[in-house]
């Protein structure tokens, strides 16, 4: 309807592709050594996404958004049989007021549920949980300035980590890592001037925060004796 808008995207891709890392040798850079011919991966991406729209009237409207990511990956055994699946939910709740006389209020939620499934020695099994709440207003103080002022807590949470049968852990601190949670603050205030019509100047000052993946926090890998640990 002309106040309600649904966007919904369904995103689908196989990937089906050698593997190699190194060349066979200084006079035969551009081959691949014989030991990794048979080498292999595929990998299967599956992305959903959805978007609610609705102008309740004119000084106020919400959106909610939803999705859900699946990867996964499996390798021959020349590439070292290893097999991956990662599972991401998330949604976003997000409240735009603008009732007031120059000023413009933004409010939200949104969350985020990260699953990671595979063997002890790569990733192990992992469940990761990101959340956030913010404001943000923005003034009008005069027709050539702007003046914002938001703060966002971001919430990250590490379940304890389980051991998969059957597989056991490269480095030995994995397996003791149990459950580990943070928060932060992040204020921000902008400035917006307008000195003249088709010329916009802006500046910031914030603080930031960004949770990091399960593959940054959890990795580990033995590479040419060089051990990898989290």
């Amino acid at each position: 309807s002309p106040v309600t808008h649904l966007n919904a995207l369904v995103n689908w891709a196989i990937d089906d592709h050698g593997v190699f890392i190194q060349w066979k040798d200084r006079l035969e850079p551009l081959a691949v050594p014989l030991g990794d011919r048979a080498a292999n991966t595929v990998s299967k991406k599956l992305n959903l996404n959805t978007e609610l729209y609705h102008l309740h009237n004119a000084a106020l409207g919400y959106r909610i958004k939803g999705y859900y990511y699946r990867t996964g990956f499996e390798n021959t055994q020349a590439a070292g049989g290893l097999t991956s699946d990662g599972h991401k939910v998330g949604g976003e709740i997000q409240t735009d007021y603008s009732g007031w006389e120059r000023l413009d209020l933004t409010l939200g939620t949104s969350g985020a549920y990260n699953l990671v499934r595979s063997p002890g020695d790569f990733l192990g099994r992992r469940n990761v949980f990101n959340g956030g709440v913010y404001a943000q207003g923005m003034y009008q103080s005069t027709a050539q300035a702007d003046v914002s002022l938001g703060l966002r807590y971001d919430y990250h949470r590490r379940d304890k980590h389980v051991e998969l049968a059957g597989t056991s852990s490269l480095c030995p601190t994995v397996g003791a890592q149990g459950r580990r949670s943070e928060g932060q603050f992040s204020p921000q205030l902008g400035l917006s001037l307008r000195p003249r019509a088709g010329t916009a100047l802006r500046t910031s000052l914030g603080r930031g925060f960004r949770a990091p993946s399960i593959s940054e926090i959890f990795y580990q890998a033995d590479i040419s004796g060089i051990l990898v640990c989290p």
